[in-house]
This record gives structure tokens, C-alpha cells and sequence, in this order.
């Protein structure tokens, strides 16, 4: 690593630990069973809600407007398939029954 790449990298932690990122920058990401979609086709809002196994005490649960995203969601909850879903969430919520990631920018469907 040269001594440049050694500077950048040590200027950028230390900017991380004394600056917190914004919630903008934030995110949430977690892998459910596609378990229940709704949709409201007024405010083009897919929302979807998914748990992490059958014995899970809470659900989370996440919206997009993207038309891309919006019918990755779909595909998954027909298959009830495991998808990733990344979201804006300032982080992942921890506790309670319903756990919402935000507004969903990255889904990956898992077969």
C-alpha cells in the first residue's frame, strides 16, 4: 500500500468515528421469506413484509415506488422465496414486532 493510500485510508477512519455518517448514508440490510406484498396504486408504494424463519416473533417489512424493485418483490412473494433487501433505515431495527428498513434500494431474490 503506498504512503498515500495509507494517508487516505487513515484520514477516512478517522473522519468516520468523529463524524457520523448521515441517515441518508445509512442503511439496513437483511434476508427474509417473501411472506405478504401490499400495494397502494395511487402512490405507485409496494410494500413488503417477510420474516426470517416460520418460528420469527416479528416481521420486517420495507417500500419502494421503483418499478424494478417493485416487481422483484412480486416475483419473490409468489414463491414465498428468501430475498435481501437493503433499505435507508438509519440501521436495523432490533426490537419490536413489525421492523421497518425504509425505503428499499438493493433487492436480491434468492431461488
Amino acid at each position: 500500500m503506498t504512503t498515500l493510500a495509507r494517508i487516505s485510508l487513515g484520514v477516512f477512519l478517522a473522519l468516520t468515528t468523529i463524524v457520523p455518517m448521515s441517515a441518508a448514508n445509512a442503511s439496513c440490510i437483511v434476508t427474509i421469506y417473501a411472506n405478504r406484498i401490499a400495494a397502494s396504486v395511487s402512490g405507485n408504494v409496494v410494500v413488503i413484509y417477510g420474516s426470517q424463519s416460520a418460528q420469527s416473533t416479528f416481521y420486517y417489512y420495507g417500500s419502494t415506488t421503483n418499478p424494478l424493485v417493485a416487481s422483484l418483490l412480486v416475483a419473490a412473494t409468489s414463491q414465498h422465496n428468501r430475498i435481501s433487501l437493503q433499505g435507508n433505515a438509519a440501521g436495523c431495527p432490533l426490537s419490536g414486532t413489525a421492523r421497518n428498513i425504509g425505503l428499499i434500494n438493493i433487492a436480491t431474490i434468492s431461488p
